[in-house]
């Protein structure tokens, strides 16, 4: 993103942001992934239930803040409020146009459809033209223009790409494919890089005969 344009400052306020939530223990416990333990905590702490007078909770709150700072030591992870990382599908109904996308998110306490430009990604993003920018649309109630969007609402965490032109959006991003990729969406406007800054898609595809030539 550094090469489109988006400046270290700020990731740096990412961070500083993302180290204070860390002192949130409603916020570390969020990073639990199961349903039925999240509305557990819930529960817990609406009783008075918490990490002074609760060992289960104190440990995983522990055992949690260990593997995030170690993903910020090791591998400098961290969690970004208005992004998501979900698997990408392709339009069987063949309704979106190249260029455009759509996504429902509906996790715990978020449920939200997406209706902007985001910028997308697959991990390794090695080039700077693996980030791509895609306008991400959503039904309008009583509106008959976007009408055709209300079919995509029943797919949850899932991005769905379009079916057109002859080169599909997840093979520009890291040449990959749709046999179970994950993509990270990003929504915040900070981490959306100028159109005017993208960088031309690297091409993935090999010529198998001009290669044998070459040989």
């Amino acid at each position: 993103m550094n090469c489109l344009g988006i400046k270290n400052e700020i990731f740096i306020k990412k961070l500083e942001k993302y180290e204070k939530n860390l002192k949130n223990e409603k916020f570390v416990l969020s990073f639990v992934h199961y349903s039925e333990w999240s509305s557990l905590f819930q529960r817990m702490y609406k009783y008075g239930i918490n990490k002074i007078n609760d060992r289960l909770i104190k440990s995983l709150i522990e055992a949690n803040l260990n593997l995030l700072y170690n993903d910020i030591k090791n591998k400098a992870r961290i969690y970004m409020d208005e992004s998501a990382y979900v698997m990408g599908i392709m339009d069987e109904f063949n309704i979106l146009e190249y260029g455009q996308a759509f996504l429902h998110i509906k996790r715990n306490d978020k449920d939200i459809i997406l209706k902007q430009k985001c910028s997308i990604a697959k991990c390794p993003c090695l080039h700077p033209g693996d980030i791509r920018i895609l306008d991400f649309k959503k039904y309008a109630p009583n509106d008959k223009i976007t009408e055709k969007y209300k079919t995509f609402e029943q797919y949850e965490n899932v991005i769905i790409f379009p079916s057109k032109r002859k080169r599909p959006h997840p093979n520009e991003c890291s040449g990959s494919d749709l046999d179970g990729d994950y993509y990270f969406v990003f929504y915040d406007k900070d981490l959306i890089p100028k159109e005017s800054n993208l960088i031309p898609t690297m091409n993935y595809f090999f010529d198998i005969k001009s290669l044998e030539k070459k040989i």
